[in-house]
């Protein structure tokens, strides 16, 4: 099961209308990264947990089947915590001998296959992954003996260890006995957290899988601004649309059919997908812009623009920023700027 249910509030005002699973890393949305890993893994059949958003990813995905999946739209009716999540899916996986659940607004780096295998050679009951982060603080965080987790705790005032549980889960259908028993947390929600602190203290072997790969949560701008300079980071040179003589070029760029640019400063890595059209601007690093946006005299660094947008006579540098789809900007003002705008925002700065 991939959740894909929560109102993505950190990322508003861009998620008011694009669900943040559907957010772009790269040239293409999260979920979509997710479910290639999960084929390479040999998975073949999803449950996806959406809320009142399910058209949106009706739209993109349809039934799986163009993306190899048999995909089962699964509706959380509201956002009550990723233990009520899961539960919604109960009667989806329930007669299973083991299953997978992924955060939706996680990108990983990480072999799902490789994390499968670990568990079911492991006898653990449940296995979860871990990633070693500087800030626990904002995560649920493990202790552990060797690789058994002995404790769990959502986002602790004072961690016991730096281990953070990284968004990829493997169960039986027992979970669900620990769910049934939970009450709602201080913000009123059924933390799967609790869950699985429930099956260790009822002496369940739960597991911690070691994750030395990169793994961000992509559910704030900068969580998703890191993935996507993770991700750039990893492209080769492509270059199929048309980049003019007089243009200044250094690290990766990644151009798509029908692009153009002309008197461009560009410091890789660079992604500008289909039919954008970029004159007079300075663009990098970390910088993708979607298709059929319009750029002129303008200078953006680690930045996302999706399609449709328009950006003109931006005199300052556009940094870390993220720009929905369809909005126009402009302006002439000297002062570097953060943007952080929904689809179809108009602004003049």
């Amino acid at each position: 099961m991939i959740l894909c249910a929560g109102r993505g509030s950190r990322l508003y005002p861009l998620t008011h209308l694009l669900p943040k699973a559907l957010v772009p890393i790269g040239e293409k949305p999260l979920i979509v990264h997710n479910l290639e890993k999960l084929a390479a893994a040999g998975i073949r059949e999803i449950g996806l947990v959406v809320g009142q958003n399910k058209e949106r990813f009706f739209q993109l995905l349809g039934d799986g089947k163009s993306f190899g999946f048999k995909l089962t739209y699964l509706i959380q009716e509201k956002p009550l915590g990723l233990a009520h999540a899961l539960l919604v899916g109960k009667d989806y996986v329930q007669h299973l001998p083991h299953f997978l659940v992924i955060l939706g607004d996680n990108f990983f780096g990480s072999d799902f296959k490789q994390f499968i295998d670990a568990y079911l050679a492991s006898g653990a009951e449940s296995q979860l992954m871990l990633a070693k982060v500087e800030n626990p603080t904002n995560f649920g965080v493990a202790s552990l003996a060797g690789n058994r987790i002995v404790k769990l705790v959502e986002k602790p005032k004072k961690p016991e260890s730096h281990w953070a549980v990284a968004g990829l889960y493997a169960f039986t259908p027992r979970i669900f006995q620990e769910i049934d028993r939970l009450q709602p947390s201080s913000r009123g929600e059924l933390e799967l957290t609790d869950a699985v602190a429930g099956q260790i203290k009822n002496g369940y072997f739960v597991k911690g899988y070691f994750t030395a790969n990169y793994w961000y949560d992509v559910g704030s701008v900068a969580g998703l601004l890191q993935a996507n300079k993770q991700y750039l980071s990893q492209l080769p040179d492509k270059v199929e649309g048309k980049i003019s003589d007089n243009c200044l070029i250094s690290g990766i760029v990644v151009a798509a059919k029908g692009c153009r640019l002309n008197h461009c400063i560009l410091e890789g890595p660079v992604l500008i997908q289909e039919d954008s059209l970029v004159e007079n601007c300075r663009l990098g690093p970390n910088v993708v812009i979607g298709k059929r946006v319009k750029l002129d005299n303008c200078k953006l660094r680690n930045t996302i623009i999706l399609e449709g947008s328009r950006l003109s006579g931006v005199e300052g540098v556009i940094k870390d920023s993220l720009i929905g789809p369809n909005c126009i900007v402009k302006g002439n003002k000297g002062e570097e700027k953060i943007l952080i705008l929904g689809a179809d925002a108009n602004l003049s700065i």
